[in-house]
């Protein structure tokens, strides 16, 4: 079974050999917090803000905010925020932050322009590198940051099963399941409240 390095490895010479990909400011793939893994993190794509591109001058950065290559302090904003909230939802930094495409851009509609015909061939790679990711770690959740992104989820997830869908006064989460638990959730940049936050947390604490 190959290592989180060698999936790393192979992430770097396939945006190397594929010169579209050059054209993103970053891109992330299995971002440990801490040597105890419980749960994933995803989103659909890392975003792409002007503070990255001051932080980061230039294109092509592989993990960039990796807590083991920068002190979270030095961190971007959303970076900090993003990184916060899935400290409070997984009870501390047992978590690993990958996403369903790798490669950054300002918006979802941006990376479809972006990459055109070529992108179907990319989220396949990054679907196969996260399967390998699953394998290698047997997280307890996946916590996908973004309510609205199942459909896309089950463009790869063709089992997911709906379990629950959890609300107060808003939707916050959606559970689903196939081998593992799918936690749907509010993204934290949608004016989520703390107590929504601690109602997410409370939520994944009771998987295990």
């Amino acid at each position: 079974m190959s290592t989180i390095d060698d999936l790393k490895q192979q992430v770097v010479e396939y945006h190397s050999a594929h010169s579209d990909l050059h054209l993103a400011h970053h891109y992330d793939f299995a971002i440990k917090h801490s040597d105890q893994i419980n749960y994933f993190l995803f989103g659909i794509n890392p975003g792409e803000t002007e503070e990255d591109k001051a932080l980061f001058p230039g294109v092509g950065h592989f993990n960039p905010y990796d807590p083991l290559k920068q002190p979270p302090a030095k961190f971007s904003r959303s970076a900090r925020q993003y990184t916060k909230f899935a400290t409070t939802v997984c009870g501390g930094p047992r978590f690993l932050i990958s996403e369903f495409f790798f490669w950054s851009s300002p918006t979802e509609k941006e990376m479809i322009v972006r990459y055109g015909k070529s992108l179907g061939e990319h989220q396949m790679f990054c679907h196969q590198q996260n399967q390998a990711l699953f394998d290698l770690f047997k997280p307890k959740a996946v916590i996908v940051v973004g309510l609205g992104l199942e459909e896309k989820a089950k463009e790869f997830l063709k089992d997911l099963r709906h379990v629950k869908t959890y609300q107060k006064k808003n939707r916050i989460l959606v559970h689903y399941e196939n081998e593992r638990p799918w936690l749907f959730v509010r993204h934290p940049a949608s004016q989520l409240s703390n107590d929504a936050r601690k109602d997410i947390a409370a939520y994944v604490r009771e998987l295990g």
